[in-house]
């Protein structure tokens, strides 16, 4: 009888182990998470997922199974859609997923990353649709002493109401954007992306186009004398009121 015991605790301690299906074992993409360890992947089928989720500083991959035009995270005007606040490292993978209606993090004095908001971490996103997002500084997505490695993202429709509508990076950040795309993204300074206080990414084969701001660089804003892009076969065009503003 002890012996049955231990065998059927085994199996059901171990039903999730390995790869976790959203909504059929969890409802939600966060109950995934929370309950996910180390090593993990959480699969999301296609819909609307309308909550907020936070990786919480787990090396584990979540994904969706049909790519991001049909799976979407949607934060409601609540908050951001994902952060990265706890360490997160390149083995916490976020990909295929569209991130819309986040209005940023509380941070400091103001909200920041309308999609994603990054503290501390250097995950990697890959094949992400940042769209309609809206923060103080980010609107799309704000890197805070963060380094991600960006795959094939698309930022669209990101306003901030100060700098970086598509992305900001601050205070030694390094991310490295691989085959991004930032169209129509607006902020006071640096519609498509800003970069402050140290911060050197290296920008790859990306697309920066028709991205405004109202008072400098519709697709690069570098503030300060200490950040300065490395931008190599990329396409800069139709940004007002001019492209890029600061070294690069």
């Amino acid at each position: 009888m002890k012996q049955i015991a231990w065998t059927f605790l085994l199996c059901t301690g171990s039903a999730y182990a390995g790869t976790i299906f959203v909504p059929k074992q969890m409802p939600t993409i966060s109950e995934a998470i929370n309950s996910a360890t180390d090593g993990d992947t959480i699969l999301v089928a296609p819909g609307v997922y309308n909550e907020t989720i936070n990786l919480r500083g787990k090396a584990i991959t979540v994904s969706s199974t049909k790519g991001r035009d049909s799976t979407i995270i949607n934060a409601q005007g609540i908050s951001t859609c994902v952060m990265f606040t706890m360490g997160e490292t390149s083995e916490t993978v976020l990909r295929g997923f569209t991130l819309t209606g986040g209005i940023g993090a509380l941070h400091e004095d103001g909200r920041f990353g309308g999609g994603i908001f990054l503290h501390g971490s250097s995950p990697t996103i890959e094949n992400c649709a940042i769209v309609n997002n809206q923060a103080d500084w980010g609107g799309g997505l704000h890197n805070l002493q963060s380094s991600p490695h960006l795959i094939n993202c698309h930022f669209e429709g990101n306003t901030a109401a100060y700098n970086g509508g598509g992305m900001r990076s601050h205070d030694w950040s390094e991310p490295i954007i691989e085959s991004c795309t930032f169209n129509n993204n607006f902020a006071q300074f640096g519609g498509a992306m800003d970069y402050a206080l140290d911060s050197v990414p290296l920008i790859i084969d990306c697309e920066l186009v028709s991205n405004g701001a109202y008072f400098q660089a519709g697709a690069i804003y570098v503030g300060c004398d200490c950040s300065s892009p490395n931008v190599t076969g990329s396409t800069i065009c139709w940004n007002v009121p001019q492209h890029i503003v600061g070294g690069w």
